[in-house]
Order: structure tokens, then sequence, then C-alpha cells
């Protein structure tokens, strides 16, 4: 259990639009059980995501959800259901898998030292103080040696920043009256596009 007050919060921006979503999703008891249930259980609802094939090798994908985001490109084994994929000919003999979703679907922090930082879940948590929630159950990512395991940014800003400053940004500085500037913007979606770039050389065995 974390206060959400303490917690120094990376992010930026709040989409008020989908807080608003969040919390009409809530229920209205918000006990431990509950909460339990937003914030560390394993799995999420996930909003559909659209998709557009630009042209060969191009894929577009887009949400209302600004949480969209690339998950990264793995080697795989190939599989029958990949072979009847495979419409341009030829034998394949290894496969590249992308994948494109949302964040994890526990709140996580990481701890370095006496410092607690938000990882993952910024929205739910903002919903969630907005509610009158003031602690909640997160996943703890412990960081022993931040020099080496501590990420690089989160959420834009550098760990530099997040762990060396004497008072970073907090959550419950989003709460202060005039501290905050609200602002009134198109309704936007959130557009990945992927691409596979192909290099053909020969090299000396």
């Amino acid at each position: 259990m974390v206060e959400i007050d303490k917690l120094v919060a990376a992010q930026r921006t709040v989409n008020l639009e989908y807080v608003h979503r969040l919390k009409s999703s809530f229920p209205k008891s918000l006990g431990i059980s509950e909460l339990l249930e937003i914030c560390v259980a394993p799995t999420r609802p996930m909003d559909p995501i659209q998709h557009l094939e630009l042209g060969p090798n191009t894929h577009v994908f887009s949400s209302p959800n600004a949480d969209i985001r690339f998950l990264g490109s793995f080697v795989k084994d190939i599989t029958n259901e990949d072979l009847e994929a495979a419409v341009q000919g030829g034998i394949p003999a290894a496969a590249v898998i992308s994948f494109v979703g949302y964040g994890g679907a526990s709140v996580n922090v990481i701890r370095a030292g006496s410092r607690v930082v938000l990882n993952n879940g910024f929205h739910r948590v903002f919903a969630l103080r907005e509610a009158g929630v003031t602690h909640i159950p997160v996943v703890i990512q412990l960081s022993n040696n931040p020099a080496l395991d501590f990420p690089a940014q989160v959420a834009g800003l550098p760990k530099e920043y997040l762990l060396g400053m004497p008072r970073p940004v907090m959550m419950k500085d989003f709460f202060e009256p005039d501290f905050a500037i609200t602002l009134r913007v198109r309704k936007r979606i959130k557009v990945i596009t992927l691409s596979a770039n192909v290099g053909q050389h020969d090299v000396p065995s």
C-alpha cells in the first residue's frame, strides 16, 4: 500500500476525459477488494484498436486511448497459422512478430531508496485520488542500483531529475489549486505506424 500524494509522478499532462471514463467505470464502493481489482489485477479492459494497411510492410494502428504503444518485435517459431499468412510466395524459414497494445495491467512503482516513482497507471491513480482514495495497492519494483537498473526515462522525464532533484513533481501537485492549467483541445486519437525495412546484402562468409 502506498500513499498517492507521496508518489513521484513523471506524467506532465492529464486527459480529463479519460479520467472521467475511468471514474464512471469504478464501483460505488472502493474498498480493498475493489482497489485490488482496479490496481493490481493481471488483466484490464482494453479499447478496440483499429488497423489500416497503408502499403507493403506498412501498418497503422490507432486508438482513442492514448495508452496505446509499440511493445517490441521478436523472433518466433513459425506455426501453420503463420504459413497461411505467407501470401507472397516462397518457403518461410523464420518469422518476426511485432506487438501493439496497452501498458501493463497492474499499477506499478519503482522504489529507489526512499523515493517511490509511479511507473505505470497514472490515469487510474489520478482518477482514484479524485474519487477520494488516499492509499492504493501497487506492484513495487525495487531498484537496488539506480545507476544500472532504473529506467533512463519515465514518461519522458530523465532519471537524473526523478531521483536527483530534492523535490520532484508529486501526485499531490496535480490537485493543488491554481497549480495546474486546464485546456480544452480537439479530441485526438493516438496513431502508431509500423514499417518493415529490409536490406539484402552479400557479405563474406
